[in-house]
């Protein structure tokens, strides 16, 4: 082959290892580990790097915070928690947090585990996806998702009981109209 040519043969070609870490466009970015999906607590150069140190990168979590290996992103400990909002108004609150796995509550019969996880896991997805500069910023903008959540859970089972409270009374006039002297009157 000619060396002009722009078809090489397989020989030529580097192979890249599957295992070895990606080298990312700043060197202190976290790199996961391809068989546990953590970071790297520090990265291993070799002996011809002159600058071993650029390719430190951050350390490890503390056991304060949860680390959210799709994201790449660290959960402080403030954002976790349970999310009234995305419990009770799921398919908005996911909408309106740009976290789209909420829409699994479309699915029949699906929905009534699904909500669940929106309320355990909500807080983290939004914390994941959107652009807080802060933890108080984060906490004061799902304070109201939680207030209107709680709220509009407090209805629900308000309106709930009273639906059984009303089918109770009736069946049980029908059940005393049928013990009078064995005759119906409507």
């Amino acid at each position: 082959m000619h060396p002009e040519d722009p078809i090489q043969p397989m020989d030529s070609i580097q192979q890249v290892d599957p295992t070895a870490p990606v080298q990312q466009s700043h060197p202190n970015a976290v790199q996961p580990t391809p068989a546990t999906n953590k970071p790297l607590t520090e990265s291993k150069p070799t002996a011809s790097d002159a600058d071993a140190e650029e390719f430190k990168t951050e350390p490890e979590a503390s056991h304060t915070e949860a680390y959210d290996s799709a994201a790449y992103r660290y959960i402080p400990q403030g954002v976790q928690g349970w999310n009234w909002g995305a419990f009770m108004f799921n398919v908005y609150w996911g909408l309106g947090n740009k976290s789209y796995l909420p829409l699994l509550c479309l699915i029949p019969f699906f929905n009534v585990i699904w909500i669940f996880v929106c309320g355990i896991k909500g807080n983290e997805w939004a914390w994941v996806n959107g652009d807080y500069p802060d933890v108080a910023t984060f906490q004061a903008v799902q304070k109201t998702w939680n207030r209107a959540g709680l709220f509009a859970f407090i209805l629900a089972t308000i309106g709930i009981l009273l639906v059984i409270l009303m089918y109770i009374f009736i069946f049980a006039a029908i059940f005393v109209n049928f013990q009078n002297d064995g005759r119906t009157t409507y």
